[in-house]
């Protein structure tokens, strides 16, 4: 396999695992015929090309696409929780599905604004709270601070 060929499968695995990434819980998808490399990114050459270190760049520096996607649907978890705090069981439930999202993306937003991780976590330890006592103020305190911190962390760090 020659270096060309292998910097090209290098950036389909970036871009395959980066949609997999973003789309966890979703079945595989196979990509769209636009994004089948051409003639001229199979042609073999001794040295990588622009668009395949651009690529490699552009998996680096999007990063954010993924957590941005995380916090809309951590943001719509925290409201569903407000929706229904009458229901401890069901609200606490909601809450338990937070971390397994930030988990993954929790890194990055630290990395990006400690003082966004901070605020996120504080809001995340209100809504935990709330959901197990039932306290509707404090479940709109906390979704209210995570819609806030979504809306500047992604005009921030949009992606």
């Amino acid at each position: 396999m020659g270096s060309r060929t292998k910097t090209v499968v290098a950036a389909w695995g970036l871009v395959l695992g980066m949609a997999a990434a973003g789309c966890a819980g979703s079945a595989p998808t196979a990509a769209p015929p636009s994004a089948a490399p051409t003639a001229a990114a199979a042609a073999p050459s001794a040295e990588p090309s622009a668009e395949a270190s651009t690529a490699a760049s552009a998996g680096a520096t999007t990063a954010s696409g993924p957590v941005s996607a995380g916090l809309r649907q951590i943001d719509g978890i925290a409201q569903q929780i407000v929706a229904t705090i009458a229901d401890t069981a069901k609200a606490s439930a909601l809450a338990a599905q937070i971390e397994p999202i930030w988990s993954p993306i929790e890194d990055q937003v630290k990395a990006n604004s400690a003082d966004a991780y901070t605020s996120f976590e504080d809001a995340f330890s209100v809504l935990e709270d709330a959901a197990k006592s039932g306290d509707a103020a404090a479940a709109t305190k906390g979704a209210k601070a995570v819609s806030d911190t979504v809306a500047s962390y992604t005009a921030r760090y949009p992606g």
